[in-house]
């Protein structure tokens, strides 16, 4: 049983101290451990007896809306306002002074089943809403308390008790205890201890990173489904043979993986829980496990391994390596190298059609691609295209492949349907293309220009250039985000990564990464 120690202030009483039990579940049977958190009042963290977070950052939720609490640092925001003005800049006031709801996020990584809170309150003849005690506490003073079943997702049994109860108004008495239903349960106390218990109806819980309500004449148990894992962009530092891991919804690097030599070519799985990190410095490919964000497997690929992509259907890896001019083709299921298939010069750009049929691979030094069938793993067609090809992407329909020509400046355009190559974009006097990305809905063309330091827009319906965006030096990989809003660009020069708004092809920030910051490929993780 863990338990968190805070002050509290409830119907114009002054609670002293209070503790949260949580009984987690964990397969058939409770685990219980000892984990006592103490601390003292806060009611100058805020400037005042107001509930709120110590940074600020948290406040009162009206109906299960606004910013959500989070039950392990519960010692780190819990304070409330009983005189309904708020005492923080803008932190709106709780209405209720002492019976609103506050939403909370279960973030103990294990399902809650049952939920305990006990309270010393130091109420006096003075405090509003106490009367003379009726039951065992006689000739004392009482306050009544309440703790509701909740009608929502999560539905509870409720218990009041305490050594100061006096009597039960609603539900069953049982010595020195209350039992109520999922209608609740109130009971009146002598001031000092009461404590709150609620029990899962029928083995229910409430799910890891799962949404409650707290309130404060008892608990409102309405739920709402966990919110999507954040989603991680994964940015190969070749200089420092790393990997940065950033949170696309803060845009702040949280972990820092060593990998291979040099490393440059990125590949996701359609799940997101696995990312392949191409080593051309030691040849081969790093395995991340994306919960952990480590290392969990090494796989020997061919020489100067350069990108990677993963199909679609999760089943294969396909490792172009420029040095051996070979195209290595992993098992995802064991990362195995099952298939070594022989293509072009130098390899440098590879990607898998969304029905993951068909590889293209740009081979930069023969200035063609080729394709292979997945089916098969053989060079089904050569196809030739502009001087010293890099990068390649694919239309979210298939139809179109775009090879980015580094050399010649500009990107051919290939239709999937005869394999045959249907235009040629101009992208600019010296500027050498690199790589390229689609939009979602297959609008736009992202294309990164090493030389001058700036990301080509290219509109698809007419294949033509709308705008160039300036970002940090060096501009290598870049990937639209899965929602289409963002560009996220690694900047080799610079050390970092430049993130573009699609709706105003605006940079609106900029990250700091490791040196040498390549991320060629796919780098940034599904949304499911």
């Amino acid at each position: 049983m863990s338990n968190l120690l805070f002050t509290r202030r409830v119907r114009g009483a002054r609670i002293i101290a209070a503790a949260i039990g949580i009984a987690i579940s964990l397969g058939a049977f409770q685990a219980r451990a000892a984990n006592t958190i103490t601390f003292g009042s806060n009611n100058n963290s805020c400037g005042g007896a107001v509930m709120c977070s110590t940074d600020g950052t948290h406040g009162y939720t009206n109906n299960g809306t606004g910013q959500a609490f989070k039950l392990s640092t519960i010692s780190q925001w819990f304070q409330i306002d009983v005189n309904g003005s708020s005492q923080l800049s803008g932190q709106p006031a709780e209405p209720d002074k002492g019976s609103g709801g506050f939403l909370v996020l279960n973030d103990t990584g294990n399902a809650v089943s049952s939920f305990s809170l006990t309270i010393t309150d130091d109420f006096n003849a003075n405090t509003s809403s106490v009367h003379k005690c009726s039951g065992a506490q006689t000739g004392n003073i009482c306050d009544n308390f309440t703790a509701h079943g909740g009608s929502g997702s999560y539905k509870f049994n409720t218990k009041l008790s305490g050594t100061d109860w006096d009597r039960c108004t609603q539900g069953t008495a049982s010595g020195q205890t209350c039992t109520g239903g999922s209608g609740g349960v109130a009971a009146d106390f002598a001031p000092n201890s009461v404590t709150y218990t609620w029990t899962g109806q029928n083995g229910s819980t409430i799910p890891a990173s799962a949404y409650f309500v707290i309130s404060f004449s008892g608990w409102n148990n309405d739920g709402w489904p966990p919110p999507p894992p954040p989603v991680q962009a994964y940015i190969t530092n070749s200089t420092d043979g790393t990997v940065s891991v950033i949170d696309t919804s803060s845009n702040t690097v949280i972990a820092t993986i060593p990998v291979g030599a040099s490393p440059e070519g990125v590949g996701v799985t359609p799940d997101g829980s696995t990312v392949y990190v191409t080593n051309q410095g030691s040849n081969d490919v790093s395995v991340i496990a994306t919960s952990s964000n480590t290392v969990t497997d090494t796989i020997n690929v061919g020489v100067n391994p350069i990108a990677v992509a993963v199909t679609p259907d999760g089943s294969k890896v396909y490792v172009a390596n420029a040095g051996s001019n070979t195209v290595s083709v992993i098992d995802e299921a064991s990362n195995t190298v099952i298939a070594t298939i022989s293509v072009g010069n130098t390899p440098r750009g590879v990607v898998v059609t969304p029905n993951s049929s068909t590889v293209y691979v740009a081979n930069a030094d023969s200035a063609n691609v080729s394709v292979i069938s997945t089916a098969s793993n053989s060079v089904t067609a050569i196809i030739p295209v502009g001087g010293y090809p890099v990068g390649v992407a694919v239309s979210p329909d298939g139809s179109t492949v775009y090879v980015v020509n580094d050399t010649s400046i500009g990107v051919s355009v290939i239709a999937t349907s005869s394999n045959s190559v249907t235009d040629v974009i101009p992208a600019g006097a010296n500027i050498f293309p690199v790589t390229a990305s689609v939009t979602p809905d297959g609008s736009k063309l992202y294309v990164t220009n090493d030389v001058s330091d700036n990301v080509t827009v290219i509109d698809t319906s007419s294949n033509t250039v709308t705008s160039a965006i300036p970002v940090g030096a060096g501009p290598f990989g870049l990937e639209v985000t899965p929602d289409g809003t963002e560009v996220y660009v690694a900047n080799s020069g610079s050390g970092s990564v430049s993130v573009i708004n699609t709706s105003t092809n605006a940079v609106t920030d900029t990250i700091a990464v490791g040196n040498g910051p390549l991320a060629y490929g796919l780098f940034i993780q599904p949304v499911h």
